[in-house]
């Protein structure tokens, strides 16, 4: 009732404070998931020039525009603060590097609503901090295999397996690809990846030994699900 009181008689207040109303007025509204309303908020808090807080604003729009089904414009929305810097400076003038972290990681999160296109996966990786670029791509993988993009999955799992040099993030890459060409019905295909996945394990390119033992379980999993599938029907691979 406050935030609406200064709203409705802003011309009593500063600016400031009115457009600080109205960002608190769009939380509100978009806690209770009524994302139209709420982004009119932000996007009149953002009419103020040099608006308080003028970085979440148009973090909570792009959320908005996303939760409205506006895929796009949330990507586009979300990219433009990822591209400036200075979008995540604190008043005292440090980086906010948990913001920017979470920030890049919601890229993902969009992205992975539909299938990936070209310069998607540069663009995880161009607008993540460097201790959250593979982590990043690992989750915008896990998201498309978990929403049945699988083939968007392969090439994100690719690049992961290309991009980080350790034994031990292969395997587990190597292995999630296997599966998803088992999802697929790429039988041949599969009996490749699990071929390459079975020799990385092999090789020890788990140091933790718990670890090892889960991914032996995962590739066993693969393998022991696909011959039950086959029971009475078995095919040469």
């Amino acid at each position: 009732g406050l935030y609406d009181d200064i709203i409705r008689n802003q011309k009593r207040y500063d600016v400031g404070l009115v457009a600080q109303a109205q960002i608190e007025a769009g939380d509100y509204e978009f806690n209770k998931q009524n994302y139209k309303k709420a982004q009119s908020h932000f996007e009149k808090a953002l009419q103020v020039k040099n608006v308080p807080r003028g970085t979440y604003a148009k973090y909570r729009i792009a959320w908005c525009q996303f939760h409205s089904g506006k895929t796009e414009a949330s990507i586009q929305s979300l990219k433009q603060i990822l591209s400036n810097p200075e979008s995540f400076k604190k008043d005292n003038g440090t980086m906010d590097a948990s913001f920017q972290e979470e920030s890049s990681r919601d890229l993902a999160t969009f992205l992975a609503r539909r299938d990936i296109r070209d310069g998607d996966i540069e663009d995880v990786l161009r607008y993540s901090p460097d201790n959250a670029k593979t982590a990043n791509l690992t989750y915008l993988a896990t998201e498309l295999d978990r929403t049945g993009k699988k083939r968007s999955a392969l090439k994100v799992w690719a690049v992961i397996g290309a991009q980080n040099p350790s034994n031990e993030s292969q395997l587990e890459g190597q292995i999630k690809i296997a599966k998803i060409q088992y999802d697929l019905g790429k039988k041949p295909q599969t009996v490749i990846e699990l071929s390459k996945a079975i020799a990385l394990l092999k090789d020890d390119s788990c140091d933790d030994q718990s670890q090892c033992a889960t991914y032996q379980q995962q590739i066993r999993k693969i393998v022991t699900d696909w011959g039950k599938a086959e029971e009475t029907r078995p095919t040469p691979e």
